[in-house]
């Protein structure tokens, strides 16, 4: 990429099971980036056990098809590794010397939290906050075979449908550590 007529050099960097040690991918974008500040525009992982290997395409676990999605498989919860993805993704930036990262996203309230996990849509989901269905309006109407929870909020801010999850308080510490 010729990044002589942009102001910063930006890249999205998802690593996966084939491209877990992307340490040096780092460090060739912040050499490409010509002395432009090099920004991670996104990167992440999702909130089950196994989405750190599947990388980008970890949000794949979800069926859209028909009228009741749902997530496709046996999944289970493991904000733990998303954590550690994020953490561990940011520290490789930081010795790679990228500027700044992004971490994909703070919430999506279209996955939403749920205790069953069959519709536990935030599995699938990259936000360092839990979602709950509060937010969805007209989506709730639209596919009424999924059994939303339309009431719930967060405990941290009770006024807030969403909740922080494991990874926000990592990433928070993070940034406060650099």
């Amino acid at each position: 990429m010729d990044w002589t007529g942009f102001d910063v050099a930006a890249v999205d960097l998802h690593r996966d099971k084939l491209s877990r040690p992307f340490g040096r991918a780092a460090r060739v974008f912040r050499n490409k980036a010509a002395g432009r500040p090099l920004a991670i525009g996104e990167f992440g992982g999702c909130t089950c056990q196994g989405a750190a290997d599947r990388g980008g395409s970890g949000f794949d676990i979800t069926d859209y098809s028909g009228d009741q999605p749902h997530v496709n498989g046996d999944y289970v919860r493991d904000e733990a590794e998303q954590a550690r993805e994020i953490t561990q993704c940011l520290d490789i930036f930081d010795a790679g010397g990228a500027d700044t990262a992004f971490v994909q996203t703070f919430v999506q309230p279209v996955s939403p939290w749920n205790p069953a996990p069959r519709f536990d849509f935030d599995l699938a989901s990259y936000s360092v906050a839990r979602s709950f269905t509060g937010r969805l309006g007209v989506l709730v109407k639209e596919l009424p075979k999924v059994p939303w929870d339309t009431i719930e909020h967060g405990s941290t801010y009770p006024d807030m449908p969403w909740e922080p999850k494991e990874s926000f308080r990592a990433v928070a510490a993070w940034n406060a550590a650099h």
